[in-house]
């Protein structure tokens, strides 16, 4: 039961991000609205996206993606894709 919830928390997060990818400099309400979720859900998934760096608060309570991080975060998904695929990247 625990791995279904954490997977429930894992695709909001990465629906909260993909709003903030999308849509550039957003708020939690905006976010909400366009995923039909309550501004709690994306507050607390904006809080552990902005724990992890992927995102960062700026002016007025505002969110937008940390690119710096998240090219970071995308290089080493690709390294590790690579080494899973033996070297193979189709």
């Amino acid at each position: 039961m625990k791995l279904i919830v954490d997977l429930d928390r894992a695709k909001t997060r990465l629906d909260v991000l993909n709003v903030v990818l999308d849509h550039g400099s957003v708020t939690p309400s905006e976010v909400a609205e366009k995923l039909g979720l309550t501004q709690n859900a994306v507050n607390i998934a904006l809080h552990y996206l902005s724990k992890s760096g992927l995102v960062r608060k700026v002016e007025r309570g505002r969110y937008e993606v940390n690119y710096a991080v998240f090219c970071k975060a995308l290089i080493a998904l690709a390294i590790r894709l690579k080494d899973v695929l033996g070297g193979r990247i189709v």
